[in-house]
């Protein structure tokens, strides 16, 4: 369970949309476009997500480039070298890509998110926080978020209250994941046992 949930959320939802302005509601956090976008754009971007899908990072990071120089005022394909940067072990080329993003658009939820999954396999865990928690100031109901910031919580600083909370919020948004629901019993338990251990 524990090897899941370090290595899998980061995938859930690390593709960005090819511009992107702060999302409302109960989204995923990853915002499409303010404003039309060319059809051509729009083609380009999906192939580049759909070769970076197939884990060919190399084909996938030329195509962002060239997009992230033809469309300059777009945070996604920045985003994206980032996320690939970030899988590829090329931290420094990830974390510059981000601060680019960011400055494109600091409003996207989904860019600080995949920040923070950058700052945690980098080990800066109080800095993952701070990423999810900026996102959540940004969309409060982005639920890989909350996940992300419980797993964080949970795994990495063992504050396992804390933790509860956001994947229980998660939960409230996603209408019960059932692996997640497993977590959840778990930590109570190790929170109780603790708790035992704590009063005698």
């Amino acid at each position: 369970m524990t090897f899941t949930r370090i290595f899998s959320i980061a995938a859930i939802a690390s593709v960005l949309f090819l511009a992107g302005c702060a999302s409302t509601g109960k989204s995923s956090g990853y915002s499409a476009p303010k404003g039309p976008v060319s059809p051509a754009a729009q083609s380009q971007y999906k192939s580049a997500l759909a070769t970076m899908k197939k884990r060919n990072y190399t084909s996938a990071l030329k195509k962002f480039k060239t997009l992230s120089v033809k469309y300059p005022k777009f945070a996604g394909p920045k985003a994206n070298m980032a996320i690939i940067y970030t899988r590829k072990g090329q931290y420094k080329k990830a974390e510059s890509a981000f601060t680019e993003a960011i400055s494109i658009n600091s409003a996207n939820p989904g860019i600080y998110n995949e920040l923070g999954v950058f700052y945690r396999r980098t080990g800066k865990f109080e800095k993952s926080a701070e990423a999810y928690k900026k996102a959540l100031s940004i969309d409060s109901e982005f639920a890989f978020a909350h996940l992300n910031l419980g797993i964080l919580y949970d795994i990495y600083m063992r504050r396992n209250s804390k933790a509860l909370k956001h994947y229980n919020r998660y939960q409230e948004l996603v209408k019960n994941d059932k692996l997640v629901h497993k977590w959840i019993v778990d930590l109570k338990l190790r929170i109780k046992r603790n708790e035992k251990v704590a009063q005698r």
